[in-house]
């Protein structure tokens, strides 16, 4: 989805946090974050409270600021548009929006009382907003379009209810005892499955009716769905009418096991409103999960939710601790994320520009990633990419290569877990203790290619003695190998070797990767 001068690009890196892109002195700690994990893009926002200070006079002064520090650092650039929303709320509307609550109205809760979140019917909001995307977006394609600094625009920030679980206005009500207009319910019909489909069937199938009546329970969400996403997909429209660069909205997931609207953004891009969201707007061009579960069943069931046939998996947002890294492997290796971010990337290093301690694994990991992303882009959805990721009371992981079985240990299997190198022996501070982690890439049945914290032992996956061959890899090789070389790979995906490995250092059928020896590209003997 993501290009660059007409070339296809990942965009990898970290969001600077809310109030960080103000000036180009809180900036600096968010682009040193980057450039430290080796990202290629920053994801910073633009404020409507900055931008039209007064109604109609525009200043985008700090969106300049923001596209000459990331030019300065070699960096692309994401935009969030903190607008109408933000987590559900309306923190970043101008002081004259705020202050008008007659022009601008609000979200009332079930007893009356207005909260601080402007109402997705209320038509002067919708075109303020969109009024200032547009001219931002015209802004962009002025001064940007030539040098693509910025690959992509998010339109709002987790939109939704934040505290209640639908918007209770008169406008609202109406539109919640009209009925289900027919161009959604032809097309929930016609799904087969999904929570929307499913809510349909649970009650009775019907072919017309108001909300409730078609949805029951369900029914007031849904309806707060379709009006704010159409409000965000009139918004998206009118920018893109003027500069057409990639739109997406990111949500504020609803958690797999506790899914009460309220307690996320209501009318929200979640799991149970997707199908809704996806037909209500045709001018994003995807949905992208902001992930902080570290769970992984939770976070698998999101990852399922938002790849889709029609929706590439993008996470925008992440957290920046261990759990989050081996989470960032399962994304890009299982579900063919197009890009990946963490949140608060100006919080990772200390004030002499150190990687803070519980912030390292990420880091190792997000580094391996960026070591083999030509590969990854080019290997994305082919099931040749494996993520090495060390579970909890988890011994080893195995693989099923074309030609060959991999086991990692996660334990200490003696002389063969270590590190066979004067470098990490000098040094066993390097990885000793770390969690395996890293990324195996299946380039040919008999190349592969290695970047991480681990140790790969290969036997042969067919013949007689395989697993004589798996018992005895302990004390013999099981498998010989034409090279074992450390090196980099240029952005054409060509693999540049830096040194040799061989004797000591390759033996045990045994091939290691460390987050200080680049990319080891290891070929075996057909």
């Amino acid at each position: 989805m993501f290009t660059v001068k007409g070339k296809p690009f990942m965009p990898m890196g970290g969001q600077s946090k809310n109030s960080s892109a103000y000036n180009a002195e809180e900036l600096a700690s968010a682009i040193a974050g980057v450039m430290t994990l080796g990202g290629n893009t920053l994801e910073a926002p633009v404020y409507w409270d900055q931008v039209e200070k007064a109604e109609g006079e525009f200043d985008f002064s700090t969106v300049d600021m923001l596209l000459e520090e990331c030019r300065k650092s070699n960096l692309h650039l994401i935009i969030l548009w903190f607008a109408t929303w933000k987590n559900g709320e309306m923190r970043y509307c101008p002081t004259w929006v705020k202050s008008d609550k007659k022009r601008f109205t609000r979200v009332l809760r079930s007893d009356g009382v207005p909260m601080n979140i402007l109402s997705s019917y209320c038509e002067e909001s919708l075109h303020a907003d969109a009024r200032a995307f547009q001219a931002l977006m015209g802004h962009l394609k002025n001064n940007d379009s030539e040098t693509q600094t910025v690959i992509a625009v998010q339109v709002e920030n987790e939109p939704g209810i934040l505290g209640c679980d639908r918007d209770y206005s008169p406008q609202a009500n109406a539109a919640l005892s009209g009925d289900v207009p027919s161009e959604l319910l032809e097309h929930v019909k016609g799904l087969g499955e999904g929570h929307v489909w499913k809510a349909l069937q649970k009650n009775g199938g019907k072919e017309q009716g108001s909300w409730n009546e078609v949805f029951s329970t369900s029914g007031g969400e849904f309806c707060t769905a379709w009006s704010i996403a159409k409000y965000i997909d009139h918004i998206a429209a009118e920018g893109r009418a003027v500069y057409n660069i990639p739109l997406y909205t990111n949500a504020w997931v609803s958690f797999p096991g506790w899914p009460i609207p309220g307690f996320y953004p209501a009318g929200g891009p979640v799991r149970t409103t997707l199908d809704i969201w996806k037909l209500a707007t045709p001018h994003l061009d995807l949905i992208a999960p902001d992930i902080y579960n570290v769970n992984y069943t939770d976070y698998r069931i999101i990852c399922e939710d938002y790849l889709r046939s029609d929706n590439p998996l993008f996470v925008p947002e992440s957290g920046t601790d261990g759990l989050n890294a081996r989470n960032m492997l399962r994304a890009l290796a299982d579900y063919n994320a197009i890009g990946y971010f963490c949140f608060g990337v100006d919080s990772i290093l200390d004030m002499e520009g150190n990687l803070l301690e519980d912030n390292i694994l990420f880091a190792e990991s997000f580094r391996s990633v960026m070591s083999l992303l030509p590969l990854i882009q080019k290997y994305q959805g082919t099931g040749r990419i494996h993520a090495v990721v060390e579970e909890d009371y988890q011994m080893n992981q195995s693989f099923e290569f074309e030609k060959f079985i991999g086991a990692v240990p996660f334990i200490n299997m003696g002389p063969t877990s270590d590190c066979k190198d004067h470098r990490h022996i000098r040094n066993p501070r390097l990885t000793e203790g770390r969690p395996k982690h890293g990324l195996i890439i299946e380039a040919g049945p008999h190349e592969f290619f290695l970047a991480g914290n681990f140790h790969l032992f290969m036997v042969p996956s067919s013949g007689p003695g395989w697993l004589d061959a798996l018992k005895m890899s302990l004390i013999q090789t099981p498998v010989d190998y034409l090279s074992v070389e450390e090196g980099y790979l240029l952005d054409t995906g060509e693999f540049v070797p830096t040194r040799i490995r061989n004797g000591d250092e390759s033996v045990f059928g045994s091939f290691w990767a460390t987050p200080y020896c680049g990319v080891v590209r290891v070929i075996l003997t057909p």
